[in-house]
């Protein structure tokens, strides 16, 4: 996987709340979950952070990298180098904590998104190899796109271009001729 440049939206989702208050952070990541973040070192970081947050303290990457440390979450040298690394850079080049409701939307996106792929593959794999039952099971298996769905629409508030739906529920497909119309 091709490593993002500094100024993606994790990046700089992530680099926000470093530079936040504890109220600041809080609001945040209020919603956030590990699994938003597509590289495995930035829900590592949002993972860090949710937990010196739950001790009342704000993330800075001082105390994220503390809290890795203290945890055994970054054990040796090699471990430890990269994620200290990670905290600077998205210290360094974080555009500033005012911009992070931007950044958290375009996260979401880039989430739902994902949800989105993973969905479409299971109904894929449903239609390729699954009875008419297993095919209807899967079409009712997306609750993980609606979570996020809901959470994206949320995060980006009234301008927020909706996200389309996936599939409409069977009862609420168009009809596709005049006799299945009438």
């Amino acid at each position: 996987m091709d490593s993002p440049g500094p100024f993606d939206a994790e990046n700089q989702f992530l680099g926000s709340v470093l530079w936040s208050d504890l109220p600041g952070a809080r609001a945040l990541m209020a919603g956030m979950r590990p699994g938003d973040f597509a590289r495995p070192m930035a829900a590592h970081v949002a993972h860090l952070a949710m937990q010196v947050m739950a001790e009342g303290q704000p993330p800075g990457p001082a105390l994220l990298f503390d809290q890795a440390v203290r945890t055994g979450q970054a054990r040796g040298e090699h471990r430890a180098t990269w994620l200290s690394r990670e905290l600077a850079d998205l210290y360094g080049n974080a555009a500033g904590a005012v911009h992070g409701p931007r950044f958290k939307a375009a996260v979401l996106e880039h989430a739902y998104r994902r949800a989105a792929v993973r969905y479409a593959r299971r109904l894929l794999q449903a239609a390729d190899h699954a009875d008419p039952a297993g095919i209807a099971a899967r079409l009712d298996e997306r609750g993980e796109v609606d979570a996020l769905a809901a959470r994206y629409r949320a995060a980006a508030g009234p301008d927020a271009l909706d996200p389309p739906d996936i599939v409409r529920p069977a009862g609420r497909q168009p009809a596709t001729t005049r006799r299945e119309a009438a």
